[in-house]
């Protein structure tokens, strides 16, 4: 209780500093605190006034604060290679995500390197230098190269994802692949959280069950409506700017009047209550007049967790990097094309959306196969005639047994002979027992 007292004394002191601060300083901000109804109606603005939004991002640096090795060894994190992302989102959900690196180009090849010379061996289980040197003997070879994306698209009614790096060869022809993502399964579920999200600046909802939850946590009315947080009654200050404090058990964020409450500093909690993650904001620039206002620069930083490393890291910076904001473009009708991921004929493409179809086309589950598989026509007036006949292929494909999938009849005849021999030889033991024991 004590030490809960001096924790409220101190933010109550801080706060108080603030308030003064606000009313001497540089700033024409209010000194009063905003009711959350006041920050609702603040947030539900901006949301309403931003039809659609681009932000191309660069990850610029990175800094490790621990030891590398153990870095590698209890986190698995692996060497920094400078990237770029562009974001796109409207106000009904759909996104567009472009993340460009050359980790397509690299990786495989270093993974091929790694084994060649540790045969049998975990990658995480080999010290950093090895990975590292191996990386960056391959990032020499690449540098060069554009960077490769890994681009994924809502379009409102389907999640696509493809790789420009990836290319499937069959009968001599190579592809681009593209994949439909299933909105029920895990996949959609894994989509990483962006800087727009951390925000709050991402639209609240969209159709996509699994995504929108996590949309939830990032749309600060609703963040309110739910309970769970509060506002505190001082002003706080972060580097120099006095921010409203919006807090919950697990979450922290605080938001600077000046910039209509935009996030100026956010902070993310583990269970024991130890930092996990923040970021903080910097450089902030008029986006929509008296509505939206987004930093040219985001400082992240991870911490390490109770779990790993017996605890030896748990609430300490492991690594921090910086992103910046090179562009932004908000509610121009061109942005729109991001919406559509356009297929060339002859490519792949991998619905997992599709189950196959038997000869009287009723669906069916394969074992094992999970999607259907076609190739992208020329005609588009063909593709739903493409589609059908690939999901009939699909579903003539045998059932196998585990035991003898992809073996002849004489392996099956071989394995099931060899079961009725044990089962024969068990049958035998127990007889002999049971003689026995009469």
């Amino acid at each position: 209780m004590q030490l809960f007292n001096s924790i409220q004394l101190a933010k109550m002191l801080s706060g108080l500093a603030c308030t003064i601060a606000v009313i001497h300083g540089p700033f024409a901000v209010a000194d009063e605190i905003p009711t959350t109804e006041e920050l609702t109606v603040a947030y539900n603005e901006k949301y309403n006034a931003t039809k659609i939004i681009l932000i191309d991002t660069a990850t610029i640096s990175q800094s490790t604060l621990v030891d590398q090795e153990d870095l590698w060894r209890f986190y698995h994190i692996r060497p920094f290679i400078q990237s770029t992302k562009t974001l796109v989102y409207d106000q009904d959900g759909r996104f567009y995500q472009a993340t460009r690196s050359h980790w397509d180009l690299i990786e495989q090849a270093v993974l091929k390197d790694i084994q060649s010379r540790f045969p049998g061996k975990s990658i995480n289980a080999l010290p950093f230098d090895v990975y590292q040197s191996a990386v960056d003997k391959e990032l020499l070879r690449v540098s060069d190269q554009p960077m490769s994306a890994v681009i994924t698209v809502f379009d409102g009614k389907k999640v696509w994802q493809h790789r420009e790096a990836e290319v499937l060869t069959t009968n001599g022809i190579a592809r681009k692949a593209y994949t439909i993502l299933n909105p029920d399964s895990e996949q959609v579920d894994l989509l990483p959280e962006t800087l727009l999200d951390y925000l709050l600046i991402s639209p609240c909802t969209n159709d996509l069950p699994k995504d929108n939850e996590k949309r939830l946590k990032n749309c600060l009315p609703d963040m309110l409506a739910s309970g769970n947080y509060s506002i505190f009654p001082q002003m706080q200050d972060i580097s120099g700017h006095p921010c409203v404090l919006v807090e919950s058990a697990s979450q922290s964020i605080w938001l600077d009047p000046q910039f209509g409450y935009a996030v100026r500093r956010r902070v993310w909690r583990h269970h024991d209550s130890k930092t996990i993650y923040e970021i903080e904001a910097d450089q902030f620039e008029v986006i929509l007049p008296d509505l939206l206002w987004l930093p040219r620069s985001v400082l992240a930083r991870q911490y390490g967790i109770t779990d790993i490393a017996k605890g030896r890291y748990a609430g300490v910076p492991l690594f921090e990097n910086i992103t910046e904001i090179k562009k932004i473009e908000i509610n121009q009708p061109k942005l729109e094309k991001y919406f559509s991921l356009e297929v060339n004929p002859g490519n792949w493409v991998n619905d997992t959306t599709l189950r196959a179809l038997d000869s009287n086309g009723k669906e069916i589950a394969v074992p094992g196969d999970s999607n259907v598989s076609y190739i992208q026509p020329a005609d588009h007036s063909d593709l739903e005639q493409v589609i059908q006949e690939a999901r009939l292929e699909s579903g003539q494909i045998p059932a196998k047994n585990v035991l003898t999938k992809g073996k002849g009849i004489w392996f099956s005849i071989l394995i099931w002979f060899n079961v009725g021999f044990l089962v024969m030889i068990l049958l035998f033991v127990g007889y002999r027992k049971f003689v026995s024991r009469a």
